[in-house]
């Protein structure tokens, strides 16, 4: 994460929070309120685009919060803070579409209305409206509630977010200032870092190898997620006009067909999905969040030891049809970025470069890969896996990096 001074760092922490029923009711409010002025602000600011030519400015769009405010019955319950965010949100999205026009991209990234089915934004409160305790948890409006969470970050509380995941849990994101860590001496010169291939990661310090598997998921997890989807394609789905049942795995089977119609005549978009259906959905849901963790826990923990050890690291991505193959590489990339910069190490994202991986690690002469699992040299014949090649290639590589966010 950035940070606004040498001396200091950002830190994130996550906790749980469990709110009582009025609680958990006024977050969903907000929750609701945010959209319904997300709408609005956009749908106004395109009106005033037909007329004037131009889109609100910050200012604008401020004023319009403001307006918002003492006309929409219910929204000076709200948090300003939270609302006053969504109109900071919309002007970067605006300024992030006019960017991306002149940079030739002239399709995409113009700012959608939101639906309260897609992706929920998060109650954002300032330092001042959040009072942390052992065990317990006072935020503006909505008083004292438990939480429950790992150990938290030394330092000041400078934001927080409220916001609901995937299994219906209201979580409570914080941002710490923190002082910088006391970096230790690295034990190891540099390493070179080869994400892709068979393993999640290749490393190479000049004289052995050595990889970072990839994290799988369980055989006890996939059953259960197979499990689940069978139940929900059995599930039944209804008609909303007439109350015709069907399964929901015939409903889908008709959609694949291109059919618009189901058998009692009604088009199939008007069949809702029963409240089985959601449950299970839930669950699954559940199942997925806790897998993602499990991997984002399994790259901190390979991730940190690297950047203890090294003193300078050289990392790219191993490139198959033109794409990257590590599902993780990226958030590999981002993780050894920030904290490169928190131990003081020198950090080189090398941008995925075809020649650098057709290289050979031995000779240094120019070959194509002949082998679908490895590599093998054309000139000198030497063979090894494509990422042991390539992490001996960015171990010597003396050029110039990218950022670890941006690499393609």
């Amino acid at each position: 994460m950035p940070s606004s001074s040498s001396s200091t760092r950002f830190v994130g922490a996550q906790l749980r929070l469990y709110p009582n029923r009025w609680q958990a009711d006024y977050f969903q409010r907000c929750v609701d309120a945010q959209r319904a002025l997300w709408n609005d602000m956009l749908k106004a600011s395109r009106n005033h685009q037909r007329r004037t030519g131009k889109y609100f400015d910050r200012r604008q769009l401020e004023q319009f919060v403001k307006a918002w405010k003492a006309e929409t019955p219910g929204a000076l319950e709200m948090p300003a803070t939270a609302l006053y965010r969504v109109a900071g949100d919309m002007g970067q999205a605006f300024s992030n579409w006019k960017r991306k026009r002149r940079e030739g991209h002239r399709a995409g990234h113009y700012p959608r209305f939101r639906s309260r089915y897609g992706r929920q934004t998060g109650i954002y409160q300032l330092n001042r409206e959040i009072r942390l305790q052992p065990g317990r948890v006072r935020m503006l409006k909505v008083g004292w509630m438990r939480w429950r969470g790992g150990d938290l970050p030394v330092g000041k509380v400078m934001s927080g977010r409220v916001w609901l995941d995937a299994g219906g849990r209201w979580m409570l994101s914080l941002v710490y200032e923190c002082a910088m860590p006391r970096p230790a001496p690295a034990t190891v010169p540099k390493v070179g870092i080869a994400l892709g291939g068979s393993a999640l990661a290749t490393l190479h310090d000049g004289a052995a190898f050595a990889t970072v598997a990839a994290a799988e998921t369980s055989d006890r997890t996939l059953r259960r997620l197979r499990r689940l989807d069978r139940l929900m394609g059995r599930t039944e789905t209804r008609c909303g006009t007439c109350g015709h049942r069907m399964e929901r795995r015939e409903w889908q089977r008709l959609g694949e067909q291109g059919k618009r119609n189901a058998p009692c005549g009604h088009p199939l978009p008007v069949y809702v999905e029963s409240k089985r259906y959601h449950r299970l959905k839930e669950r699954r849901a559940i199942l997925w969040r806790k897998e993602r963790l499990r991997r984002r826990d399994h790259v901190h923990k390979a991730t940190t030891p690297i950047v203890k050890v090294a003193g300078e690291i050289v990392a790219g991505r191993v490139a198959a049809d033109g794409r990257a193959v590590a599902d993780s590489s990226g958030e590999f990339l981002r993780q050894l970025g920030y904290k490169a910069a928190w131990h003081q190490r020198q950090f080189v994202g090398v941008t995925r470069d075809e020649e650098l991986e057709a290289q050979c690690a031995k000779c240094g002469e120019t070959a194509e890969n002949d082998e679908e699992s490895g590599w093998r040299c054309r000139q000198c014949g030497h063979t090894a896996a494509t990422s042991e090649n390539l992490a001996v290639n960015l171990y010597h590589y003396e050029g110039e990096g990218a950022d670890a966010t941006g690499m393609d």
